[in-house]
């Protein structure tokens, strides 16, 4: 899923029951996620209503739960990738050309020294 495409069923599966969806909710969702920096009065445009209606809707429980659900999914997407994109660096770190162990031995150290952040100083005269 790519966090700009849903349709009205995702949606009504996730609704409360003073939640209720329709196709504006469903365009309001789908344009914030493609274009975090819309502003209500060009989704007003687009739909036909006032900007009064989009900021309404915008800022209803159920239109900003979907939002939160949909950037959820797709940190999680990301996550699931990254995860596959180490793996495949891993397996490539025991590549019979040293040239592709060098380059994945690199990428991952790069990965690594933006993830972690040692609690002391490490000092390799310790191994």
């Amino acid at each position: 899923m790519d966090g700009t495409k849903m349709d009205l069923s995702l949606i009504e599966q996730n609704e409360t029951k003073t939640d209720k969806f329709d196709e504006v909710d469903l365009h309001i969702v789908q344009r914030i996620l493609k274009t975090p920096t819309v502003t209500d009065q060009e989704i007003a445009t687009d739909l036909g209503i006032s900007r009064q209606t989009v900021n309404r809707r915008r800022t209803s429980s159920g239109v900003k739960s979907m939002i939160r659900k949909q950037l959820s999914l797709s940190e999680l997407e990301v996550r699931r990738l990254a995860l596959k994109a180490f793996q495949s660096l891993e397996r490539l770190m025991d590549s019979e050309d040293p040239r592709i162990q060098l380059a994945a031995s690199t990428a991952i150290l790069r990965l690594a020294e933006n993830l972690v952040t040692p609690s002391e100083p490490f000092e390799f005269s310790e191994w």
